[in-house]
């Protein structure tokens, strides 16, 4: 008999599943006669309820995770916690009890989506969740972590004659996140470590000239200063085509109150005040450099680093 065939197709590789975490916090009133043990199952059960139907089809972009990432909630425990972590205390309506609640949430999902990427899906909405728990002889208000996000525009100066390439703006990305969670969380006024910043997601660059008017000096060894459109003044040093990129970011965080904050100013101010450490950490850390043509068009493979002669100008909404 002829020997027979055996298949040599290697078996595809299983993509790695990722677990994420999230807490949603409320207040919740009662009537005195309610058991604790009772008000944490109902919370778990009306918590889980409204997940399951928002990765079934009734929010978009959990929906758009549960086909795309595989998102599964896995486990919704609920247990009771102290007000300080809450920030504030309650004060029901007598005869009701008050109950501070969290509910935390595991959930799976391939490496498809990160976890920061998940966790803001998840608490995009969370103000909403009191009106959506379908439990009887409750009032739930919502108190804990909340999604925030704001979009920017990073003015970049010193920068060479092309936008950012695939690495250069995940570097990019990476920096402006790590800069933002330690410089915006320093100035959160509340004091308890509220803030974090999960990303900054570059959505456009827009190359303009840094000296639009006639040059101050022809001389190619000196120094030619601009005004920029956000004030301050743009330093071009030397010779080269050296442009401004005025990058377009969306930086999404969770925060909880109180107090309430303006996420777009804090960024917008942590950026403007600390431009000079978000500068100096562009240079600072080491990035591949990219392989790019030649300026004189001549097929040679040069390395630049995207960053070497950047200046941040600074930042607005």
């Amino acid at each position: 008999d002829a020997p027979s065939e055996v298949d040599s197709t290697p078996a595809p590789t299983p993509m790695a599943m990722l677990a994420t975490s999230v807490r949603y916090t409320f207040y919740v009133e009662h009537g005195p006669e309610k058991l604790m043990g009772a008000v944490t199952y109902d919370m778990s059960f009306g918590v889980k309820a409204v997940l399951d139907r928002f990765l079934k089809g009734d929010e978009d972009i959990l929906y758009g995770h549960a086909l795309n990432d595989g998102l599964v909630v896995e486990k919704v425990v609920a247990n009771m916690v102290s007000p300080t972590e809450i920030g504030y205390l309650c004060y029901p309506t007598p005869p009701e009890t008050c109950s501070p609640i969290a509910v935390d949430v595991t959930v799976s999902h391939r490496n498809t989506a990160t976890t920061d990427e998940i966790m803001f899906a998840f608490l995009r909405q969370s103000m909403h969740l009191p009106s959506l728990i379908n439990v009887e002889g409750y009032t739930i208000e919502y108190v804990g972590d909340r999604a925030v996000e704001t979009n920017s525009e990073i003015m970049l100066s010193g920068v060479p004659d092309r936008e950012m390439m695939d690495e250069e703006l995940e570097y990019f990305e990476n920096v402006a996140r790590e800069f933002l969670d330690n410089v915006a969380t320093a100035k959160d006024l509340s004091g308890n470590d509220s803030l974090r910043i999960l990303s900054v997601t570059v959505n456009g660059q827009v190359l303009t000239n840094e000296v639009p008017n006639a040059i101050e000096n022809e001389d190619e060894s000196t120094s030619v200063s601009a005004r920029s459109s956000l004030g301050g003044r743009i330093l071009q040093k030397g010779r080269g085509k050296k442009k401004s990129n005025s990058v377009q970011v969306a930086v999404r965080g969770k925060y909880r109150p109180p107090p309430e904050v303006d996420f777009g100013e804090l960024v917008e101010d942590s950026i403007n005040r600390d431009r000079e450490l978000l500068q100096k950490e562009l240079k600072d850390r080491e990035m591949p450099a990219v392989a790019q043509e030649g300026d004189e068009g001549t097929g040679d493979i040069t390395a630049m680093n995207y960053f070497n002669d950047a200046e941040v100008v600074g930042a607005r909404e």
